[in-house]
């Protein structure tokens, strides 16, 4: 959009944005029925936060402000990854995020799902089996 909140010019102004956003993206949903799915959320957020400012306020957002289980992860898949513009950190940096995130959702209490390197509707398949075994 313009602004200065940029993971690689300011990662704390960044992350706090992205709590921002999650947090209401997860508060504007609260009074709906069935299940919603979160691309990116405020867990992702946090511990982005807690990274770059050295502190555990995400942390204590992520205790205050919950989802529903299970959480359905997907490893980085080289196959897949390019940058751009907007993706400008290395495919190492991204296994290293995955693996910040996993502990993170682990230490959180959420149950972990990973999701399969297949085709799409397998993935799809995948996710509304594990759901319904939920």
């Amino acid at each position: 959009m313009g602004g200065a909140a940029l993971p690689w010019s300011n990662p704390i102004l960044f992350a706090r944005r992205a709590v921002d956003l999650a947090r209401e993206d997860l508060i504007s949903v609260q009074a709906r029925d069935g299940p919603i799915f979160f691309d990116r959320c405020l867990v992702d957020a946090a511990v982005a936060l807690d990274g770059a400012a050295g502190g555990s306020e995400g942390r204590r957002l992520c205790e205050l402000y919950r989802y529903d289980g299970p959480i359905f992860m997907t490893p980085p898949w080289r196959a897949l990854f390019q940058n751009d513009q907007e993706r400008r950190h290395s495919f190492d940096a991204a296994c290293a995020e995955y693996e910040r995130l996993g502990l993170a959702y682990s230490d959180l209490g959420y149950e972990i799902i990973i999701l399969p390197q297949s085709d799409l509707a397998s993935r799809l398949a995948f996710i509304l089996h594990a759901l319904d075994a939920a």
